[in-house]
């Protein structure tokens, strides 16, 4: 049969035996981008096949089979594309938009060509419209050839674990045939000739590769998948830089904390999108950033990405967050301090009048007193350290609720613990807030407790008031004030630098526990004088995405918990 086919069409015939060989080695490999390599060699072996039957005179055409040649090689041009970006770990890029957009061209190539070569109207394909879209159409399949030759290539090189004769095997399928064409006008060797032979060898060395050599026992994939799944697993939110300090790529868990898309934040700058500097970040043992979760506590770790020759390409940036670590350490601190200097304290108050029984200058009945609120004070103190061991042990739930209700059952409890005290709240109706009820309730309760002891007035008043506003930073904010002697400036200055010094400290637990549960809540307390006299704290909420009221009240829940 092939007996009376000229040289070329015979290079051409077998060349398409090959390449449907390499089709059905390349379908039946499960590897990243061998359903597309398969699409790719069967279209070429369709045009080869095609190319043939015009050879022979199978058809009655007025084009030629090398025409038809080169256009198949056009047509096979998107889907070999795409078994690039696949093979090399960039198969995200081929988006269903992306592919049908990148088909506009080879579409109107084979369009143009099928006229061309059934029809014979290349008269006009000289009209300045069509000539103009048959050119950018053959310039964008050829840019997309080039670019795909290009990845392919140099994944090949960069990647350890390809052999570069395999990138190279598998870039020939489609660069032989494209390159014999693109080469057929501008060299001395007939265009068939070149064409046909380009063919032959692209559709032997694909078919040899394909279905006796496993090259694909290691891919770029593997390994871009597996450092961005790497990336993935770590808890710690990473973002890699490039040298200009804008973010290239993100991790889950950094999304996650800072609540955008690695899309989203491509090529911004990194402080438009944590909210601080690489200079701030480098050298620091810890900073405190606004993230999804409110204000945490980070040490960051930075490190520069260099290439082979040790030029700095760009920095990876991991966030560790050390949040609770922070507060159990300022916990340790704190009841250190208590224990050393209330206990001994206290303990020294019981010794000396346990010494005193008996003798003439100190009644039985007073020294037993005193002995009685000396161990008071001691098993509130327990008390105390073991609600604070609650805060921070407790595991956040967070859940819709009512701040009416939360500030209603606080006030009920100053109420019932307290007397000559006026107790006053206010509360817009529809303050809502997604939050940890448990924490929210034992911070506030901490709070107004602080505010009701220490208070010395005759007429003692605590006001627990509500703001939202949630175009704010901190769109819930509950502020408890009262006519105390305020809170001594040491003792807050302690609170909001978040660590005891000899001359910077507290008297005893409560403040601490108000800031250990409202760091965990992710948000921040503010304090200032009341006028004339007292104190006002705030107690601020982070952002929160606003959800919809719910038909059971979750508030009864935590109020039935606590119970």
């Amino acid at each position: 049969m092939l007996a009376g086919l000229s040289p070329p069409v015979v290079l051409l015939a077998v060349g398409g035996l090959l390449y449907a060989a390499g089709t059905v080695g390349a379908y039946r490999v499960d590897e990243p981008g061998t359903g597309a390599l398969a699409a790719s060699t069967a279209l070429l072996s369709l045009a080869a096949t095609s190319g043939v039957a015009v050879g022979a005179g199978v058809f009655d055409v007025t084009g030629s089979w090398s025409t038809v040649v080169v256009a198949g090689s056009f047509v096979a041009a998107l889907p070999w594309t795409v078994f690039v970006l696949q093979y090399t770990g960039n198969g995200e890029l081929a988006t269903r938009p992306r592919v049908a957009f990148a088909a506009l061209p080879t579409a109107v190539l084979a369009g143009t060509t099928v006229a061309q070569v059934v029809v014979g109207v290349t008269p006009t394909l000289q009209t300045p419209l069509v000539a103009g879209a048959v050119g950018v159409s053959f310039l964008a399949t050829v840019g997309l050839v080039l670019g795909g030759s290009v990845l392919q290539l140099y994944t090949s090189l960069a990647y350890d674990g390809v052999r570069f004769s395999s990138g190279v095997a598998l870039w020939l399928p489609l660069g032989a045939p494209v390159l014999g064409a693109l080469l057929a006008d501008a060299t001395p060797v007939p265009g068939w000739s070149l064409a046909g032979t380009t063919f032959l060898g692209g559709s032997a060395l694909v078919a040899s590769t394909v279905t006796t050599v496993d090259v694909f026992d290691t891919t770029p994939a593997a390994g871009r998948y597996g450092r961005r799944r790497l990336a993935d697993e770590i808890a710690d939110p990473v973002a890699f830089l490039d040298a200009d300090g804008d973010v290239i790529e993100t991790n889950d868990a950094f999304e996650r904390q800072f609540e955008v898309t690695e899309a989203a934040v491509t090529g911004d700058p990194l402080p438009a999108v944590i909210g601080a500097t690489l200079s701030r970040l480098v050298g620091a043992d810890s900073v405190e950033l606004i993230t999804a979760e409110g204000r945490r506590q980070f040490a960051p770790r930075v490190s520069q990405l260099r290439d082979h020759r040790d030029r700095v390409r760009g920095t990876i940036v991991v966030l560790a967050d050390i949040t609770d670590q922070k507060l159990r350490e300022q916990r340790l601190a704190v009841l250190n301090r208590v224990v050393r200097h209330n206990l001994r304290n206290e303990l020294s108050v019981v010794r000396g009048f346990a010494e005193e029984i008996g003798n003439d200058g100190v009644s039985n009945d007073l020294a037993a007193d005193r002995i009685v609120q000396a161990s008071d004070n001691l098993i509130t103190l327990g008390e105390r350290a073991r609600e604070a061991a609650q805060l921070l042990d407790h595991e956040p739930q967070t859940r819709e609720l009512e701040l009416g209700e939360l500030v209603s059952e606080v006030a009920a409890e100053l109420h019932d613990e307290a007397t000559n005290l006026t107790v006053e709240t206010d509360v817009p109706p529809d303050a809502r807030v997604e939050t940890d009820p448990d924490l929210l309730y034992r911070s506030l309760n901490h709070l107004a407790q602080n505010a009701v002891v220490h208070n010395d007035a005759d007429d003692a008043r605590v006001v627990i008031s509500v703001v939202t506003d949630r175009e704010g930073a901190h769109p819930v904010e509950v502020t408890v004030r009262d006519n105390g002697p305020g809170i001594p400036a040491h003792e807050w200055a302690a609170i909001e630098q978040g660590k005891e010094t000899p001359l910077e400290h507290g008297s005893g637990l409560g403040l601490w526990a108000v800031r250990w549960g409202v760091t965990r809540l992710g948000g921040e307390l503010r304090y200032e004088p009341n006028e004339p006299r007292g104190s006002v704290v705030r107690l601020r909420l982070p952002q929160v995405d606003e959800v919809e009221p719910s038909v059971a009240d979750p508030t009864v829940d935590a109020v039935a918990e606590r119970a």
